[in-house]
């Protein structure tokens, strides 16, 4: 499978649940590992449960106290801290 299909991964205990297509498999790995292995310019850390896939982003909403709510194709919503809203605002431009 492309990682490129792959559009969310949740942290679940000492899993992560991988969405693809409409697939939902868990992998006995952590978050932190999967994250230096995918592709820094494809997938973004939003928090310590969530890493999404930016082409899968369907909205970007303003949230509380300038942090930013990503709305995803497939309807998952994820808030972003401070911290992360201002770094993906650097790296999206947003």
């Amino acid at each position: 499978m492309p990682v490129s299909k792959i559009y969310l991964l949740e942290s679940v205990g000492n899993y992560v649940r991988v969405f693809y297509e409409n697939q939902q498999p868990l992998l006995h790995k952590s978050l932190t590992y999967l994250e230096q292995k995918l592709p820094e310019d494809l997938f973004f850390r939003a928090n310590r449960q969530y890493m999404f896939n930016l082409d899968f982003i369907s909205q970007i909403e303003p949230y509380f106290n300038s942090t930013l709510l990503i709305v995803m194709k497939s309807g998952h919503k994820i808030d972003l801290s401070q911290r992360q809203s201002a770094k993906f605002r650097e790296i999206t431009g947003v």
